[in-house]
């Protein structure tokens, strides 16, 4: 089933203190705003890795540094050499990444969704071998909201008041069978049998955003709207 995953990358890239490394990372800030995947299809954050010397070679290896992710997505790392498995932290001591006077190396993130609402922060700690100290660390933050079904119909359907303070209802809510409500991580926070012309009481959730999933009788998720809690 092809889902639509509205996806917003900002992928920051800064030196630590001190650090005296000859590389870059671009592009700084990156972003992706729409993407369509399937379940098995992954997400990429892309970047570049520059050795800036004109006459040395540089050879770093690097960390995975995994903040935050949302429960159901992986992360993996791809570099010039190979895109490793979800379950590697650390680049191999036999494949470190030589980057020749000039040269580059992709450094990307890749999400595995897997069709699911959330949210990561993924630090790449890239470190010069011929000197520890040299660090240069890229900041991968993603934002996926909207996996819905395989076509968005019903397009009148919409959550009101949008802020809300203390509820929210459903306007054009015939066919809406479920409500299901998660943070912006991913996290279920409520689910409801619906009922036309509810109320949905939200007073006692914190400031943020929050992302609605609406099914149907048949259970098929057929909209997902974001709603703003003030």
């Amino acid at each position: 089933m092809i889902r639509l995953l509205l996806v917003y990358i900002f992928t920051f890239f800064y030196l630590t203190a001190g650090s005296q490394i000859t590389a870059t990372l671009e592009p700084n800030p990156a972003s992706i705003s729409v993407s369509d995947v399937t379940d098995d299809a992954p997400t990429i954050a892309k970047a570049t890795l520059t050795n800036t010397s004109e006459t040395d070679t540089l050879i770093v290896r690097w960390e995975r540094n995994i903040i935050s992710l949302s429960d159901g997505w992986e992360n993996s790392v791809c570099d010039i050499n190979r895109c490793y498995g979800t379950e590697t932290e650390v680049s191999p001591d036999n494949r470190p990444v030589v980057i020749p006077p000039g040269g580059t190396s992709n450094l990307d993130a890749y999400i595995f969704a897997n069709g699911i609402v959330g949210a990561a922060e993924i630090d790449v700690i890239v470190t010069d071998i011929a000197n520890d100290e040299n660090v240069l660390t890229a900041k991968y933050i993603i934002d996926t909201t909207t996996p819905t079904s395989d076509l968005l119909i019903n397009e009148d359907i919409q959550i009101f008041p949008n802020p809300a303070v203390d509820a929210f209802q459903i306007k054009n809510d015939k066919l809406i069978r479920q409500v299901k409500i998660y943070d912006i991580i991913g996290k279920e926070v409520d689910r409801y049998s619906h009922i036309r012309g509810a109320e949905y009481n939200v007073s006692n959730y914190q400031k943020g955003i929050y992302i609605i999933r609406l099914f149907d009788e048949s259970n098929m998720m057929i909209k997902v709207l974001r709603l703003n809690k003030k």
